[in-house]
């Protein structure tokens, strides 16, 4: 039986550290999928799933997160305000909604107010573009 190849310490040590994201989504099975979806595509990332507005503000406090995820409204928190949050927290990192209620109108005003991108839940596979472009990045700084 062949023996798969491995990656010696000195190439391990130039990887990049997974990606950070932040999600902030109320529904877990929706935030499974997600995670899902990226890691099947091979993106190794470390998702921290936050669900209201006051684990949200912790999480932007900690900072250190390579992509910010959010849906439109979570509890009656707005991802609007969500992104006004990271910005004014100076959170470089893109701001991407994925939402299961994306209208023309919502997305214009997320990408007006900053948001790099607003996707359905159910084109998420677009995610995986996004997380590469990132992943290149780290690769590259």
């Amino acid at each position: 039986m062949p023996v798969p190849p491995t990656i010696d310490d000195s190439a391990q040590a130039h990887l990049p550290s997974p990606l950070r994201i932040l999600h902030l989504e109320d529904d877990a099975d929706d935030a499974a999928l997600i995670a899902w979806t990226l890691r099947t595509a091979g993106i190794q990332c470390r998702v921290t799933r936050v669900e209201d507005e006051a684990s949200y503000a912790t999480a932007l406090r900690q900072g250190n997160m390579d992509l910010i995820l959010s849906d439109c409204s979570v509890g009656g928190f707005s991802g609007l305000l969500a992104l006004e949050m990271a910005r004014a927290a100076n959170i470089n990192a893109p701001f991407v909604f994925v939402s299961g209620n994306a209208t023309p109108e919502m997305k214009t005003q997320a990408l007006e107010l900053g948001a790099a991108d607003y996707l359905s839940k159910e084109h998420r596979i677009q995610l995986v573009f996004i997380a590469q472009r990132i992943w290149q990045n780290k690769l590259e700084s």
